[in-house]
């Protein structure tokens, strides 16, 4: 391997593993060799095996990005795709939501969220909303009605809600978002993928959950998580959220439905973050401000939820 490439692989990992971190105690774990020797491949006297290299990759998949010219490091990422078609599925995707937003609660991260549709957490906050939406996401709903899922989904379902209510999260909704909520119910209601007494009862939770957001965005927090809620009347970006802890940040966005891309590629992040502001600029500020605007925007979300035969 070429002495260039190697130290830069070797300076993403120092970053990677934190500035705090000894890169050499962490190439002699990982490549299982004495600290001397790993002392000399981190300084480039001697060059890392395609083996060894294998290993570091095992251990933190995105140095993969750390091996590309920096001219392109823009233009190409690595990341993970969360989706799923089974209740064992379902089970190890709502885990990776877990996984991440674990550390971030404990760290202090803040969520930056674009939501051209209800937010995902919007539906983990009741159990009777999420087997619908579930349903519907396995593509099971329109042929076989709502569908039975383990417990432990429900219980997975209450923990990333507790630990989204923990985090600050800066949001901006689209001012639609529960008309489009109301027509996927509606349509799914024609096609008899569901009952009447479904119908109202999806309705309803959806606007007990809305009387929960108005509550939150008046005093401007989730419980122990502060939250900034801001309403636009377009947008230019997909559903998707930001995660950032210090210097880190983990990119979530959606790329069809509830599957989405996880990346923590800095050039991912920072675009996201751009538009972001961007969007704001053109956005108005809910919580704790503007009472007005706050209480015509919850007023037309409820009005959106009234059946009318």
């Amino acid at each position: 391997m070429q002495e260039g490439i190697q130290a830069r692989l070797f300076k993403g990992l120092q970053t990677r593993i934190g500035g705090n971190e000894s890169l050499v105690k962490w190439l002699a774990t990982t490549l299982d060799i004495d600290i001397s020797l790993a002392n000399r491949k981190a300084n480039g006297s001697v060059g890392l095996s395609l083996a060894q290299l294998e290993l570091v990759i095992e251990a933190l998949p995105l140095a993969v990005e750390d091996l590309l010219p920096n001219d392109r490091k823009n233009q190409i990422f690595v990341g993970s795709y969360s989706y799923f078609r089974n209740n064992e599925e379902v089970e190890a995707y709502l885990l990776s939501i877990i996984k991440n937003f674990e550390f971030a609660s404990k760290s202090g991260a803040h969520l930056q969220y674009f939501a051209r549709d209800l937010p995902l957490f919007y539906f983990f906050l009741n159990k009777e909303m999420a087997r619908f939406k579930f349903s519907m996401w396995t593509n099971e709903l329109r042929s076989s009605g709502l569908q039975s899922f383990n417990s432990n989904i429900f219980t997975l379902c209450e923990e990333i809600a507790g630990l989204y209510r923990s985090l600050h999260s800066t949001e901006m909704w689209n001012q639609e978002v529960m008309k489009n909520q109301r027509e996927q119910i509606m349509w799914y209601y024609g096609l008899q993928a569901i009952s009447a007494a479904e119908r109202d009862r999806l309705l309803a939770i959806l606007g007990e959950i809305l009387i929960d957001y108005q509550n939150w965005a008046t005093v401007g927090n989730k419980g122990d998580g502060k939250l900034d809620l801001y309403v636009t009347t377009f947008n230019t970006m997909n559903n998707g959220g930001l995660l950032t802890i210090g210097k880190h940040s983990q990119l979530m966005t959606a790329l069809s439905g509830v599957f989405f891309i996880s990346s923590a590629n800095p050039h991912l992040a920072e675009s996201f973050r751009e538009q972001f502001v961007q969007q704001r600029s053109a956005a108005t500020l809910l919580s704790q401000c503007n009472a007005l605007s706050r209480a015509e925007f919850f007023r037309s979300m409820a009005d959106h939820l009234e059946i009318q035969e």
